[in-house]
């Protein structure tokens, strides 16, 4: 199973998948993928998207494969993450795509980004402690200096080109035919800290059902208009 890539952030907070029913986990356990009438369907979380100036937004990647001879849909506006406060879950619908490449195209126009990327590199010396040793005849402690350059030209640009995938990849709503691979992202305004317990819950709608098959013994195929419902949930750590 080959889930969309995650970008990973420093030491942002990850997402622990905790599988229920059929479901499988993989990614030493931090994506989940389950499989039912004819589609896959794996999810991933990603605790700090490029997209976050602070902790103010969580993603999550999803990949769906068509397998089977029916076409699914997912709407991106049925698509809902709770998280857990006491017994209920707090459900948030997810950021609309066209909002967010709206927000990051006006904030990468702005006159603070451009003097930000054509800064130069500049030398920046650190200084870096040794512990110290004891011998029987005394102790060693030595201080070592060693410099290096801080390019912020390419760390901003490295950031708009890690920003620019991730928009690039945003999930839409749209039909998955039989053969077909789904995969993108989630953005959801929704801050995050270790321990929370979250539920991701995405609805795929039957398009077309699949032909019937002429056996008794197969199960029954999916009718048009169906609505399976799949729930994965995570716990932050």
């Amino acid at each position: 199973m080959v889930v969309c890539l995650a970008v990973a952030a420093g030491c942002a907070p990850r997402l622990r998948g905790i599988p229920v029913g059929e479901q499988v986990a993989f990614d030493k356990d931090e994506g989940l993928f389950e499989h039912r009438e004819g589609l896959t369907i794996a999810a991933m979380g990603l605790g700090r998207p490029p997209i976050s100036a602070g902790h103010e937004f969580v993603a999550m990647a999803i990949e769906l494969q068509n397998h089977g001879q029916a076409s699914f849909a997912v709407e991106l506006e049925r698509v809902r993450l709770g998280m857990l406060s006491g017994d209920r879950w707090l459900e948030r619908q997810p950021s609309r795509p066209d909002d967010l490449l709206q927000a990051y195209q006006s904030a990468d126009a702005s006159p603070a980004t451009r003097v930000r990327e054509v800064t130069g590199a500049e030398l920046v010396r650190h200084r870096a402690y040794d512990h110290g040793y004891a011998y029987p005849y005394g102790s060693y402690h030595s201080v070592h200096f060693y410099s290096a350059y801080s390019d912020g030209a390419r760390e901003a640009y490295e950031m708009q080109q890690r920003t620019s995938s991730f928009l690039a990849r945003l999930l839409r709503s749209q039909p998955i035919a039989p053969g077909e691979v789904l995969s993108g992202f989630i953005v959801f305004p929704q801050p995050i800290e270790k321990k929370d317990r979250l539920r991701l819950r995405v609805p795929i709608e039957v398009v077309e059902p699949a032909a019937p098959s002429g056996t008794t013994s197969a199960p029954a195929a999916p009718t048009s208009g169906e609505t399976m419902m799949f729930e994965f949930h995570f716990e932050v750590h």
